[in-house]
């Protein structure tokens, strides 16, 4: 992916929807706030994955729950504006295991 201040709409999008099903704990609590569908949400979500290379969450009938990469991301990530590093190179220190003292 290109820096996040050159990401399409669209890719900002993908982002946005995967902060909201954390927010709301789900696909189904997001469903209502993002005002699309659990099929769409998923469609998105599985974009997003296949563009960053991991997963973000599990999903199934046992609910929702986020994967190592997703909290980190969520933790992490998230934090980044519109003009710091590209995606990739944020994706990659997200990734690294945390040190704790």
């Amino acid at each position: 992916m290109a820096s996040l201040s050159q990401m399409s709409d669209y890719e900002i999008r993908l982002i946005r929807i995967f902060k909201t099903v954390v927010e709301c704990g789900g696909f189904t609590a997001a469903e209502t706030t993002l005002g699309i569908s659990r099929s769409a949400i998923s469609q998105h979500m599985n974009d997003l994955e296949g563009r960053l290379g991991f997963s973000l969450c599990q999903r199934g009938r046992g609910g929702f729950s986020l994967t190592e990469e997703g909290k980190i991301f969520i933790r992490r990530g998230l934090r980044y504006s519109p003009h710091s590093k590209p995606l990739k190179a944020t994706l990659t220190l997200c990734t690294k295991p945390l040190k704790v003292n």
